[in-house]
């Protein structure tokens, strides 16, 4: 289950590379923690949150009040905006809007303006400050009905908090909650058609994720916040498939090297030697070890003489030093290597005595 730091994280990646500017919004019921978990997200990034009640809010809660002012004797209408919005404007605040769905219509186009914009009557928020929104579930059919639903969603990355409150709880106690706390089915009210801005966003969200370490699981849970299931494992596929990100790093990131290392051509991982030797010991090991065994002698040399070569220079840039798994300690690393070499010797004893037993 995704937590909300972690889609804030993507958001805001997004958002700083120049993509679409989506807001989070926790959709569940009442009672499962919605306001909790976005108190943590504020305690986490020590930011001062304010709420904002749209349900309750008048346009100029939050647009600010007209103010009468003289601009070189000329009459004009300033705005003061509320204190809350100000300081999100001079420094990094979060600022919570709850009850999304109950919304008054008068409040939409000042709401929107925040969503889409990061700004109030002009003023930008500071770049550090956070939104997010919650919402309880809606019928997603009537939500869509209106085109003030249809703006709000086409700004949101909705998030599934069903079972927040009860993933908080088991972390917390180290109890099982199951069967105890119902965790019920709901519908994000997602637009049914991708549009650019969704595809755009989904786009930039896939890279940022995956550069983070994201699953793909994960990454597809994300999307679904956005666009449709079958468009969202459509979208990851063909950027894997694309040459935006390099899958080794996202393997890497994942923590999946090893079984990739194992999997891909031999020809593939010959070109990958000296990058493995400079970012995951163990791997790599892996590697020199699968060259040894599926190569002949001159391959296996000509690779090695090229590789640690490359990899020689790349330690040179860094300093002279690079640590590919500071973790391990050197006994350890020692065993590794050993471990696989091992394996090499035995596959080429075994062919050495077949070879033997053709001559005889």
């Amino acid at each position: 289950m995704l937590e909300l730091e972690m889609v804030v994280e993507v958001c805001e990646a997004v958002r700083k590379a120049g993509g679409p500017s989506l807001t989070p919004c926790l959709v569940a019921e009442t009672g499962e923690g919605k306001t909790a978990r976005v108190r943590e997200l504020a305690d986490m990034k020590k930011l001062p949150m304010f709420v904002i009640l749209p349900a309750t809010e008048e346009p100029t809660d939050l647009l600010g009040y007209p103010r009468p002012e003289e601009y070189e004797g000329i009459p004009v209408i300033r705005h003061l905006l509320r204190e809350e919005l100000l300081l999100a404007v001079e420094q990094p605040c979060l600022i919570f809007i709850d009850e999304l769905d109950k919304a008054r219509e008068e409040t939409h186009a000042a709401l929107l303006t925040l969503l889409a914009s990061r700004e109030v009557r002009g003023r930008k928020l500071h770049e550090e400050s956070l939104v997010v929104c919650a919402m309880q579930p809606v019928d997603r059919g009537i939500f869509l009905a209106t085109k003030t639903g249809e703006a709000l969603s086409a700004r949101l990355v909705f998030l599934d908090a069903t079972g927040m409150g009860r993933n908080y709880l088991e972390k917390r106690y180290s109890i099982s909650y199951d069967k105890i706390i119902e965790s019920p089915s709901i519908e994000l009210p997602i637009l049914g058609e991708v549009r650019p801005r969704q595809a755009h966003w989904g786009t930039e969200a896939v890279f940022a994720a995956a550069k983070l370490g994201w699953n793909d699981e994960q990454i597809v849970e994300l999307l679904c916040g956005v666009i449709p299931r079958g468009a969202a494992e459509l979208l990851l596929e063909r950027i894997y498939n694309s040459d935006w990100l390099d899958p080794w790093e996202i393997a890497h990131k994942q923590g999946r090297l090893l079984e990739l290392v194992d999997k891909v051509p031999i020809g593939e991982l010959q070109e990958r030697v000296s990058w493995l030797l400079c970012t995951a010991w163990r791997p790599f090991c892996r590697a020199l070890s699968r060259i040894l065994i599926e190569t002949d002698v001159e391959t296996a040399a000509s690779v090695l003489q090229r590789e640690f070569g490359k990899a020689t220079q790349q330690i040179d840039a860094a300093g002279g030093i690079i640590d590919p798994e500071p973790e391990l300690s050197l006994e350890e690393g020692v065993k590794i290597f050993r471990e696989e070499m091992e394996k090499v010797v035995e596959v080429w004893k075994k062919e050495e005595e077949a070879r033997k037993g053709k001559l005889r």
